[in-house]
């Protein structure tokens, strides 16, 4: 879960049957708010947000055996 309370939730896809993996975006009631298709990365086993920095958002994959970073939007508090 990010700052803004959005619940990231990575999909494992097998390599072997898609060549991309999806991370489904959930805001506080359970709705789909975004969906982030990964090219060549279908097998997505970890994500962490950094603690240093909010917008920051790091993969693991496991068919690449990579870990990649992500720059996520971050929205502007509402007053």
């Amino acid at each position: 879960m990010n700052h803004d309370g959005l619940i990231y939730v990575a999909r494992f896809e097998f390599s072997t049957i898609c060549d991309y993996g999806v991370i489904t975006v959930l805001n506080e009631k359970g709705e789909i708010e975004d969906e982030i298709t990964l090219p060549k990365l279908p097998e997505i086993t970890g994500l962490y947000f950094s603690k240093v920095k909010e917008n920051v958002l790091f993969i693991t994959e496991a068919s690449n055996n990579v870990v990649v970073l992500s720059l996520i939007h971050i929205s502007e508090p509402t007053r």
